[in-house]
């Protein structure tokens, strides 16, 4: 699986260029990172969301949720990125893409509710941060957007929108802390 994934890379992030040509990539970038099918990584989400609606406590921020969404991008699918976006309706809509960038290309979104209650993403390299393309979404869709979450191993970097203001919150999660 690894070199396969190390094969991906060299030949996705490299193989762009051919001497002075430039080479259109193939695909969504889903299709070019994985032939894992959608609907396998994408299940046990939809159950984990499904569950937590009947039970009546669907809450985005919930650690049962944004678990199976960490175990689809990391071990489902090896290490890649998983975005998901709940509207306004509790649908959820899903797309994984390459290691470091996740679109919604080849994703049907018609039928999306707005406002959107939340967009979740991982970085699957481990570090909950908003990079310079969440930040571009972020201020795009500050307007439509109630709630985002990166998630990064044992971190979580949440932006929200409550009483009237913008909340940024990290939590780290660990055995124990160095108090020292």
């Amino acid at each position: 699986m690894k070199e396969e994934m190390e094969e991906k890379i060299e030949n996705d992030y490299h193989g762009f260029f051919l001497g002075d040509n430039i080479k259109e990539p193939v695909g969504n970038l889903n299709e070019r990172w994985t032939n894992v099918p959608a609907e396998v990584w994408q299940e046990p989400i939809n159950q984990t969301w499904r569950h937590m609606i009947f039970s009546g406590i669907a809450d985005t921020s919930s650690p049962m949720f944004l678990d199976e969404i960490w175990k689809a991008s990391v071990e489902t699918l090896g290490g890649l990125e998983v975005s998901v976006i709940v509207d306004a309706n509790d649908k959820l809509f899903m797309n994984s893409g390459s290691p470091g960038l996740v679109d919604y290309g080849g994703v049907m979104v018609s039928g999306m509710k707005l406002p959107l209650k939340c967009w979740i993403h991982t970085h699957p390299f481990g570090v909950a941060f908003w990079s310079g393309t969440d930040r571009r979404t972020l201020r795009t869709w500050r307007p439509i957007l109630q709630q985002a979450i990166v998630l990064g191993g044992e971190e979580r970097l949440i932006w929200e929108k409550k009483y009237d203001k913008e909340i940024m919150t990290k939590i780290v999660q660990t055995d124990r802390f160095p108090l020292d």
